[in-house]
């Protein structure tokens, strides 16, 4: 199970897994993640952090 939580202050997002996966595969999802998270905020001109 995966968790994602918005810190507003740090404009970042909080990225926690409760689950052991394979690096790999965990590594794809990130990617994938963050390519959503950018198009999201692009407009709003914040980065992405992945805390993990």
């Amino acid at each position: 199970m995966k968790k994602l939580s918005w810190n507003e202050s740090k404009k970042s997002i909080l990225l926690s897994l409760d689950t052991s996966k394979d690096g790999e595969q965990f590594t794809q999802e990130l990617r994938l993640l963050k390519v959503n998270v950018n198009e999201t905020v692009y407009n709003y001109n914040r980065r992405f952090y992945a805390y993990v």
